[in-house]
């Protein structure tokens, strides 16, 4: 230990690297190498890769890369015979004629295609001279591949059926027996769908033509081989290229997780070894190389026939057909046989197989990245953040970490232009977690650090100040700064008389719960209690991180206050203690926000005019009735928002000459029950700034009768019988001076 020490001195001399704290860095190191073996457990323990987040993010940057050009080559010698709606609207049935397919096939024929697959599985028979028909012609072309599908599972639930010519035929000549190595757990053939007897004699070679989904039912990984008894069946794209190239299916080499080797051999038209990466279940990632909408390979059946009788297109479809392989699929709408693709929400699964082929033909097999690799490369950045996470700059550790994170998405698609698909959601999920955990270090050992400066000095300070100096010692001095803000008072009301009723033990207890409720409201809107003054509360909205719309949080804090108030009264109803109604002014404006006081002693709050404004709105709620009392800078920070509110007055505060309109906000339920009341009292007050005082007189009265009692009414008649006895001057602008505090 203390050699180690003597080298981080010098190591931090010249580097001028400045540490945490002995016992931060530590603590840091020895979760740093708890973490590295954890990951090294997991690791060896469980194949975290390849799971199905991973391939989402893949299907990402495949779809990038194919937008941009980046994608697998395309071999001429894959083509596409559809079937479609133009078909069957000229067969004029929902039904294909065999008889039709069989002349397909023998035109087809006259142009040398290397082989034909069928992705339809002719499993009835129709009738017994079109059957006999389209089996002829399957036996004399001699290159139809007529495919089979299955149910499929990783356990043997039995149901396989054995009976029949196609399960003869491709027990004896086309089951596999590779040489395997590694532990696999392949797909076991369950249930399946066979062509009928007459197709299955006549066919060429068969394979399978079973297609698994992802849990999100996107397609991209492809069984290469199904466990039937002791073989394997191929799928139908292996079985007819090793028909091609004559291979002997026998000298197969399977390396489960690893890949499958077809051999070059003097036996074989192979130049090369053809290797497919395969996972643990024999799957290989699909190559898509282009859309379905966007390959130009394909001819429509029914256009095919029909050129095909014409000798001046000979040549065209000679050059279209001759010696390439062709798949033959239906592709109409309507059909079940279609799904989704990295590159592709709605395509023929007909495309699987042929981009199998296509990859058979441009050697364009995805590899899966070496666990091995990925492994070694967390565990060297679990140390780099390791050592990154004891300097005393955290900026660096934090910056380091995300761009690694992004690095991860790039060199993934590196990896992908590359032939490799890259664990990436697996990769991030390593180093994310890893630099969580040393946050949640970082941040628990400061912590521990910050415990001692609260302890030395939370006996002179108040705890909002100190953490501000744990935070930024800098921002500790007096003075402030200037800053737009909504500043918040509330009121009991009448809480002298409250007092005086109820004994100290039970006041002390009501006000309790009320200042939880409330302080609970206020802070989860973004307020910031400031101080408690008796039964007032002030806040600040806006402080001391100033956020946008700080006018309509401070509003909405104030109807919730109401609305809380409303069920606390419930409860202290129930138990005999007094019902509280709290009464809240609100302004917005510039204010001084910082640390005010003496150098011994100083608190974080706000002065200036607009406070004082907050607080005058607040007293004035009595003098109208209302619970919630606004100015106009609040309204106009809350217009739009579905708030109800009102014109209330155009008042003066004391100690102020400019005017200020003040708006009351209710509750929904509170403006629907007094709607027409609120309806006549503008029309009142417009009367009233006109100086139609008579008018605006009757209207007020009317508003009485509406709302028996209502104060604010009362309060502009006994203005308009003043006005009446000494009208106002000239110049008057419908203010009205208040006096009260």
């Amino acid at each position: 230990m203390r050699k180690f020490r003597f080298m981080l001195y010098h190591f931090q001399k010249e580097h001028q690297l400045r540490f945490r704290s002995r016992y931060s860095v530590k603590t840091i190191i020895i979760a740093g190498l708890c973490l590295i073996l954890v990951q090294a457990i997991v690791h060896f323990a469980f194949d975290l890769s390849g799971n199905g987040y991973d391939y989402k993010a893949t299907d990402m940057l495949y779809s990038f890369a194919n937008k941009n050009g980046h994608t697998p080559p395309v071999s001429n010698r894959v083509v596409f015979l559809t079937i479609n709606d133009n078909t069957y609207d000229y067969l004029k049935s929902n039904l294909l004629d065999r008889k039709f397919l069989a002349r397909g096939i023998d035109d087809l024929a006259s142009f040398s295609p290397e082989a034909v697959m069928f992705d339809i599985l002719f499993a009835r028979p129709s009738s017994p001279k079109a059957d006999s028909i389209f089996a002829e012609s399957v036996r004399n072309a001699g290159n139809i591949c007529l495919p089979a599908g299955f149910s499929v599972s990783f356990e043997n639930r039995g149901g396989l059926d054995r009976e029949g010519v196609y399960f003869e035929r491709m027990k004896k000549e086309f089951l596999i027996h590779p040489k395997e190595s590694g532990i696999g757990k392949p797909y076991i053939a369950g249930r399946g769908l066979y062509q009928a007897d007459p197709f299955a004699e006549a066919a060429g070679s068969f394979g399978h033509i079973t297609t698994v989904s992802e849990a999100d039912g996107v397609y991209r990984l492809y069984p290469m081989l199904i466990k039937i008894d002791s073989g394997y069946i191929p799928t139908a794209t292996l079985s007819m290229f090793c028909k091609i190239y004559e291979i002997n299916t026998n000298d197969i080499e399977v390396k489960w997780g690893e890949s499958i080797t077809i051999p070059a051999g003097k036996e074989s038209k192979l130049e090369k070894d053809i290797i497919i990466p395969i996972d643990e279940h024999g799957r290989t990632f699909i190559p898509f190389a282009v859309k379905w909408q966007e390959d130009k390979r394909k001819m429509e059946i029914r256009n095919f026939i029909e050129r095909a009788e014409n000798p001046e297109l000979t040549d065209e479809l000679t050059e279209f057909f001759e010696g390439n392989v062709v798949f033959v699929g239906d592709v109409s709408t309507g059909i079940s046989d279609v799904g989704s693709t990295p590159i592709d929400d709605n395509a023929p699964l007909v495309l699987i197989h042929a981009a199998i082929m296509n990859a058979f033909f441009t050697d364009s097999f995805y590899s899966f990245f070496p666990t091995n690799i990925l492994f070694l490369i967390v565990i060297g950045i679990s140390i780099l953040l390791t050592f990154l996470a004891t300097l005393k700059n955290g900026m660096v550790f934090n910056v380091f970490s995300w761009v690694v994170l992004f690095l991860v998405i790039l060199f993934a698609y590196i990896q992908l232009m590359d032939g490799s698909i890259f664990p990436v959601v697996t990769m991030q999920a390593n180093i994310f977690v890893c630099y969580l955990v040393l946050l949640v270090i970082i941040q628990y050992t400061s912590s521990k650090e910050q415990s001692f400066i609260k302890s030395a000095f939370s006996r002179y300070l108040s705890p909002t100040v100190v953490d501000r100096l744990i935070e930024n010692r800098e921002g500790l001095t007096l003075g402030g700064e200037e800053r737009e803000l909504t500043i918040f008072f509330s009121d009991i009301a009448g809480f002298t008389t409250i007092s005086e009723k109820t004994n100290p033990q039970q006041l002390v207890k009501l006000l309790n719960e009320y200042f939880t409720e409330m302080t609970t409201i206020i802070t989860n809107n973004g307020g910031m209690i400031d101080k408690y003054i008796g039964d007032a509360i002030m806040a600040e909205f806006g402080a001391p991180l100033y956020f946008e719309g700080h006018s309509l949080a401070a509003t909405r804090a104030a109807l919730q206050m109401q609305k809380k108030c409303d069920d606390l009264n419930k409860i202290w109803k129930q138990r005999g203690d007094p019902e509280i109604r709290a009464r809240v002014g609100l302004n917005s404006g510039n204010v001084i926000l910082g640390n005010m006081g003496s150098h011994q002693v100083f608190d974080y709050t706000v002065i200036g005019d607009s406070v004082n404004l907050a607080s005058r709105l607040e007293s004035a709620g009595k003098k109208y009735g209302c619970n919630i009392l606004i100015s106009e800078s609040v309204y106009t920070g809350i217009v739009g928002s579905g708030i109800q509110t009102r014109l209330l007055d155009y008042i003066k505060v004391k100690g102020k000459t400019k005017p200020v309109k003040v708006f009351e906000v209710m509750e929904d339920e509170y403006y629907e029950k007094y709607r027409e009341y609120f309806l006549r009292f503008q029309e009142a007050l417009d009367e009233y700034y006109n100086r139609n005082f008579t008018k605006a007189e009757e209207l007020f009265s009317i508003c009485t009768d509406l709302k028996p009692g209502d104060p604010a009414s009362i309060e502009f008649i006994k203005r308009i019988n003043y006005f009446v006895e000494n009208p106002p001057e000239t110049d008057w602008d419908g203010s009205f001076e208040m006096r009260e505090k």
